[in-house]
């Protein structure tokens, strides 16, 4: 019987003590030794690797959550018009813990001829306060939107969010668009 890093070994078998292995014990399960525990990713070397759309360092929250709410917007598209005065939503995309919706952004009606009369999706930057709107169709006609957003917190009543985008008509007809949004909840 002899001892060993983390074990007793014993004609060759070792028996390890927690968060130890190998043939000799001299091996280190840092996640098992430092009791790692990630929520929503998996544990290498001590450290969590959240799975897509989650954060934090135990991948416990949703990168997503800290955007979710209703806003009022000032939306502007060059050379089209300027609109204010009514609300836009971001909620969780239920499907997909990767993305969120963006509801009423270049709405068809605040923008008639031109907007989208359906949702538009992005996709947060885990442990910032970006995201990203992905080249998309949102109605499916050949009209597109794409752009980038942040989210910045003034102080403890006031979250703003702003969104810069692209809205290219099937014509090729581009509209440079951005929008500044307070959350009312």
């Amino acid at each position: 019987v002899y001892k060993r890093q983390g074990g007793t070994c014993n004609d060759g078998k070792c028996d390890c003590l927690k968060g130890y292995y190998g043939d000799n014990c001299e091996l280190k399960d840092f996640c098992e030794l430092d009791e790692v525990v990630c929520v929503y990713g998996d544990c290498e070397e001590g450290i969590c690797n959240c799975e897509d759309g989650y954060e934090k360092e135990d991948c416990s929250v949703a990168a997503r959550d800290k955007f979710l709410g209703v806003y009022n917007i000032t939306e502007q598209c060059d050379p089209l018009d300027t609109v204010t005065g009514y609300q836009f939503t971001i909620e969780q995309d239920i499907t997909n813990p990767a993305k969120m919706n963006l509801l009423y952004v270049f709405s068809e009606s605040k923008f008639p001829l031109n907007g989208f009369f359906s949702k538009v999706f992005a996709t947060p930057t885990p442990n910032t306060n970006k995201f990203r709107i992905p080249n998309q169709q949102p109605d499916g006609n050949g009209r597109t939107i794409a752009g980038d957003g942040t989210l910045t917190v003034l102080d403890s009543a006031t979250t703003v969010v702003r969104i810069d985008y692209t809205i290219t008509k099937t014509n090729g007809t581009q509209y440079e668009c951005d929008l500044e949004a307070i959350l009312v909840q």
